[in-house]
């Protein structure tokens, strides 16, 4: 059985598929489906409402694409409770302090990391478990400084 396409009316699942790695990165387990479809329902949509369109740069990643990316063995990708994104409508900053400001409200984010020198934000949701509500901000030397929730 495939997965069906959408994931959500804003979100396709072809939209978390995509790689420039030329590697196979299709999603084919139900259990990874339903992982970015709660990422999708619980933080993106919401989030999108109060920012507008969101491009997924890097969205589920099969253990192949994950190694070649860099991806770390810990990541959230290959399970699909992670994405990148890039906002469209508003500023990288603009989309940066909504987000902050609704995971502070309570929404049900895992992590979320703000790469002000590549301008995507990556987003975690884990579906069931608890969500620590990590905010962190990356450097281009790799470091992390944390932002209070």
């Amino acid at each position: 059985m495939s997965v069906p396409d959408e994931l959500t009316p804003f979100f396709a699942t072809g939209e978390f598929e995509v790689t420039s790695t030329g590697l196979p990165n299709a999603v084919e387990d139900l259990e990874i489906w339903y992982s970015l479809r709660a990422l999708c329902s619980a933080v993106l949509v919401p989030w999108r409402e109060q920012v507008g369109s969101l491009k997924v740069t890097s969205g589920y990643r099969s253990p192949a694409v994950n190694a070649a990316v860099g991806g770390s063995s810990t990541s959230d990708h290959p399970t699909g409770r992670a994405a990148d994104v890039v906002p469209v409508d508003v500023t990288q900053l603009e989309a940066w302090k909504v987000l902050l400001g609704m995971v502070r409200a309570g929404l049900p984010a895992d992590q979320i990391i703000l790469y002000p020198h590549t301008g995507h934000i990556h987003v975690a949701h884990r579906q069931g478990d608890l969500n620590r509500r990590q905010a962190l901000i990356a450097s281009a030397d790799g470091s992390y400084s944390s932002v209070r929730v």
